[in-house]
């Protein structure tokens, strides 16, 4: 895996949403809102599929960097989905079976 700092993944974030934007000048740096300015604000879904895409860029793929789908949910800005993708994956808890002993209702004929 290359390593790629979070200033090179805004880098090549930046040139990816400048090629799918309407007005590329708009996105210029982390603090732009490439969620609202590429007009994904009400179509959530198409949002979302935008994590596959990312995840594919060969500089971040090479780094080993991944989005889920619903990471999408609430990231807006470049530089939240830097921090998205640089973030170690987060493990989720692991359930614990239920405890103690079951109390089963006595047959008819116990009673």
């Amino acid at each position: 895996m290359a390593a790629l700092g979070r200033q090179g993944v805004i880098q090549c974030l930046v040139q990816f949403f400048k090629s799918r934007c309407g007005n590329p000048s708009l996105i210029k740096d982390a603090n732009s809102n490439v969620r609202h300015l590429c007009g994904y604000d009400t179509n959530l879904p198409g949002w979302r599929l935008l994590s596959e895409t990312i995840s594919y860029l060969p500089p971040i793929a090479s780094a080993g960097y991944t989005l889920k789908a619903t990471d999408m949910d609430k990231l807006a800005t470049i530089g939240q989905i830097a921090d998205a993708l640089i973030a170690p994956p987060q493990k989720t808890p692991r359930k614990i079976g239920r405890t103690g002993k079951a109390k089963f209702l006595k047959l008819a004929h116990e009673r």
